[in-house]
């Protein structure tokens, strides 16, 4: 996609045209662009005549007027996030993607938000607890070394 003039990536794939007719990311508006890094122009077709298929080619019935720019990088840990479901992606070296396109569908979380804050929770108590026993343990050493070792 391209935010201003600057090309960004997202994993958001919801889409919807602008009233130009172009091919932009509900969130943010942003121009989708195809293999070659330009916007997917559509036009003023019924939108429920679009069809996406596994490979990101975006047709109106049999003919193609475009194709996702699907990426993939090497490490997506040095992607930088830009906000509204954006990354940055000039530092990351950008591979051949190896999933496939799925129209209709958008990607979930791949966790319980409930179960996951639940262990978070649990983890915070057995380290606190585990830092009170070494500072139980502490003490109990320096009273051993300092009291109990005196001759008196």
């Amino acid at each position: 996609m391209r935010v201003g003039t600057e090309a960004r990536y997202t994993r958001d794939g919801r889409f919807t045209l602008n009233p130009e007719g172009t091919l932009v990311t509900v969130t943010g508006g942003h121009e989708v662009l195809d293999t070659n890094g330009q916007p997917i122009h559509i036009g003023r077709e019924d939108p429920s005549a679009i069809c996406i298929d596994g490979n990101g080619g975006v047709r109106i019935g049999d003919r193609q007027v475009g194709a996702l720019g699907v990426t993939d990088f090497a490490d997506r840990s040095l992607l930088i996030k830009t906000g509204s479901n954006t990354f940055d992606g000039r530092y990351a070296e950008p591979v051949a993607a190896k999933g496939t396109v799925r129209q209709g569908f958008v990607e979930g979380s791949g966790v319980e938000p409930t179960t996951e804050l639940v262990r978070m929770i649990e983890a915070a108590r057995a380290y606190q607890l585990n830092a009170s026993l070494i500072s139980l343990q502490d003490g109990m050493v320096a009273k051993a070394v300092n009291e109990v070792g005196r001759v008196g």
